[in-house]
């Protein structure tokens, strides 16, 4: 039995058996050895050497797409706009080289916990390329996934031999056979086993294109014309927080004292930000967990954006009961991983924005006390109709929604105003909040709840508590909001209520959208406050 040398622990996984399956499936095969790879970078320019660390590129081909690799050098200006629930938006500009016709554009220094379907490409000038598939994916180039890709090839082991009494390292050409929870070589018309866990050492020609050092962005484009164009990315990451430091050193006597602040931010993602302009949003967005997935280190897609005007690539018709949506162009699908295509595209589209505190109390026993207090907070929604008119008028899937806007702009009423839109500052825009959408018909409405007001906030007081009768209670609220910006705002108060309800009194007119809500607007002006109060009587 042979003996192998410098022998490793490492187990070949899933998701690289599957990377190499599907490469092999693509016609991948490897060079002989010494043979020297172009690989076009993101200046244009063409070497005949090998590819380096982060530039996995393939030798152009009849018919194959040109590889070109955009790294950090390529950065013009980036912004991170870091929240303080972990998570950061990144806003970079790079000065990328791209030929005529089709591209595979590999962008590098990025990080892995990057939100894949967050990930927005524009291009400059616009209409320079077409963009046509869009993926992210994570470090896979390990020891057993580069053995796995010569499977059924012959690659150079070295082995250790007993040579003239002494210890030797042999270079020996074999072919390995499969590669399946352990290696089945063929040696001199022979079969040899050797199990899992054990990585023989061995030299390999070149890396495999599909096979990545770093996190990668990869896009596939049809550039009109060669040339210098301006890529500008937007992606959401987590791993940046940050947070305020403060030191309160208080005079003799404790009755003065000096405060100082300062603000801390944290940057554990992976990837260095030089020259960054930096900006910290305070207050709490909504995230919105995004729909589950199985991941096991292949490719995630990101949500995809045509920069230039391009026929649908996605279809919608009934199919039955439900609806049916299917791609035009044929797509990649990489294993252990998604790919999304580019479907809607809407232009001023007509949105909402409301301020709302979700109230009430769903029982009060007799151990209710009056005058307890409940601080709550106002709600930011935003509501759009999904109608013809508002450009929209279709079935939407559902899933998550993230909503931008620019910085001091009104995000949600200018559409409807009809006002011209405002210079966006430098730097672009912020992240607002998400929320996930449900399957919504066409002449359904999208409600998003974005998050919670920073300058809004609500108190709620139980001012009166009386039992009448068992099961039956009498009790008046008072509820008053309070505006600490610049504006003045409505507010609207929907109070829950259960059981057989009646109000007795209220300071203001109220509605009844439904049978447990009683609803108050209030008029909050800036710098003010509004209070709202009534009596009512619950029976159970």
């Amino acid at each position: 039995m042979r003996r192998w040398g410098c022998a490793a622990a490492a187990r070949g996984t899933a998701a690289a058996m599957a990377a190499v399956l599907a490469m092999m499936a693509s016609g991948w095969a490897a060079p002989a050895p010494g043979h020297r790879v172009p690989v076009v970078d993101g200046r244009g320019t063409a070497s005949s050497s090998r590819p380096s660390r982060g530039s996995l590129g393939a030798p152009p081909q009849a018919g194959r797409p040109a590889q070109v690799v955009s790294t950090a050098a390529q950065r013009k200006s980036v912004t991170v706009t870091v929240y303080s629930n972990g998570l950061a938006l990144v806003q970079e500009r790079r000065r990328v080289t791209l030929p005529a016709g089709a591209v595979v554009l590999r962008y590098q220094d990025v990080p892995a916990a990057l939100l894949a379907d967050s990930v927005r490409l524009r291009v400059r000038p616009a209409g320079a390329v077409q963009l046509e598939q869009q993926a992210f994916q994570a470090a896979t180039l390990t020891p057993a996934a580069l053995l796995m890709a010569y499977q059924g090839k012959t690659v150079t082991l070295i082995q250790t031999r007993r040579v003239a009494g002494r210890m030797q390292q042999v270079k020996v050409p074999e072919r390995l056979v499969a590669d399946n929870g352990g290696q089945i070589w063929e040696v001199n018309g022979h079969y040899v086993v050797h199990g899992p866990g054990d990585l023989p050492a061995f030299e390999a020609p070149r890396l495999p294109p599909d096979l990545f050092a770093q996190p990668t962005l990869v896009w596939r484009l049809h550039s009109r014309r060669r040339g210098a164009v301006t890529i500008v990315t937007r992606y959401l990451t987590s791993g940046l927080d940050w947070h305020a430091a403060y030191a309160l050193t208080l005079a003799a006597g404790g009755t003065r004292g000096e405060l100082n602040a300062a603000l801390a931010v944290e940057n554990r993602s992976g990837v260095a930000y030089p020259d960054a302009r930096l900006r910290l949003v305070a207050g709490q967005v909504n995230t919105a967990a995004a729909p589950r997935r199985r991941f096991l280190g292949g490719i995630v897609a990101g949500a995809l954006a045509a920069p230039a005007a391009a026929p649908p690539s996605v279809s919608a018709q009934r199919a039955y009961a439900y609806h049916l949506f299917t791609v035009r162009r044929p797509v990649s699908l990489a294993p252990q991983g998604e790919t999304q295509a580019p479907w809607l595209r809407a232009v001023r589209v007509p949105v909402r924005r409301r301020y709302v505190v979700q109230g009430g109390a769903a029982y009060f026993g007799p151990m209710q006390t009056a005058g307890a207090v409940e601080r709550e907070p106002v709600g930011v929604e935003l509501r759009i109709a999904n109608t013809t008119a508002a450009g929209l008028g279709r079935a939407l899937p559902g899933g998550v929604v993230r909503v931008y806007g620019p910085v001091g702009g009104n995000a949600g009423e200018r559409p409807g105003g009809g006002k011209a839109a405002a210079p966006v500052p430098p730097g672009g825009d912020v992240f607002l909040g998400a929320d996930t959408l449900p399957n919504t018909a066409a002449g359904g409405t999208l409600r998003l709840r974005l998050g919670q007001a920073f300058d809004l906030r609500a108190r709620r007081t139980l001012a009166a508590f009386r039992v009448i009768a068992p099961r039956q209670y009498r009790a008046t609220y008072r509820i008053r909001v309070r505006n600490g910006g610049p504006r003045a705002e409505r507010v609207r108060d929907d109070e829950t209520l259960r059981g057989d309800w009646t109000i007795l009194h209220a300071s203001q007119p109220f509605t009844r959208p439904n049978a447990q809500t009683a609803r108050f607007e209030l008029h909050v002006p800036a710098g003010g406050a509004a209070t709202v109060s009534y009596t009512v009587e619950e029976k159970y």
